[in-house]
């Protein structure tokens, strides 16, 4: 086969690796010539995969547990506690926190410990008012 039909061809199992068959783009994952992994269009554009972004994440997952932030886009959505979540998310942290020790940029440190004593007080603070309920 010519290394102009290499460029041209995408075998019907890779069309939804978004080949368009451009030669000037270099080869995807799939093995066709087209658009790069980087260049499939998305929904939205996601920040880079580093340690405050993890953190974050599950931060929101604890929040969203103590039904403190909505977990859906809809706004009638209802947001619902659920302790044994919002628990097992503290400590998820908190064993992040322990693996990462002396590994951590002190920024980095620093909102890691923020966000676990934000979720252990709005843990406390959720509990409470469930026990009064």
């Amino acid at each position: 086969m010519s290394e102009e039909q290499k460029k041209d061809e995408c075998k019907p199992s890779e069309e939804s690796c978004g080949c368009q068959a451009q030669p000037e783009k270099t080869e995807s994952s799939c093995g066709c010539q087209g658009q790069t992994d980087n260049d499939q269009p998305s929904e939205g554009v996601l920040p880079p995969p580093d340690f405050p972004f993890l953190a974050s994440s599950l931060y929101v997952q604890g929040m969203m547990s103590l039904g403190l932030m909505p977990g859906s886009l809809n706004k009638d959505a209802q947001m619902e506690v659920k302790l044994d979540r919002a628990q097992h998310t503290i400590d998820t942290l908190d064993m992040l926190r322990e693996k990462t020790s002396g590994n951590l940029t002190a920024e980095e440190s620093q909102l890691l410990e923020g966000m676990l004593h934000q979720l252990r007080m709005a843990y406390v603070q959720v509990q409470g008012e469930q026990g009064k309920g």
